[in-house]
């Protein structure tokens, strides 16, 4: 199973109460399956709202999880 850096921005990173974690992932694993697990885990339908982005370059869903990939977790926001 690879191991990737989770990062959390945002309400998701409050939601969580942490920043980040290092968590394994199944081979084969993509953004879509990795928001799928984590609003499983945690509950927090806000995961399929992300986008993702791995190591600092926004990713298509279908883009496979690496050893040592950083994949943040971006929540839409809004502003006026």
């Amino acid at each position: 199973m690879p191991s990737v850096t989770l990062l959390y921005f945002a309400n998701v990173a409050e939601k969580l109460g942490k920043r980040e974690e290092v968590r394994d992932v199944p081979q084969g694993c993509t953004p879509q399956c990795l928001r799928g697990t984590l609003k499983h885990d945690y509950k927090f339908e806000m995961f399929m709202h992300c986008r993702v982005a791995i190591n600092e370059e926004f990713a298509p869903d279908d883009q496979e999880l690496k050893e040592g990939d950083v994949v943040a977790l971006i929540p839409p926001v809004s502003g006026g």
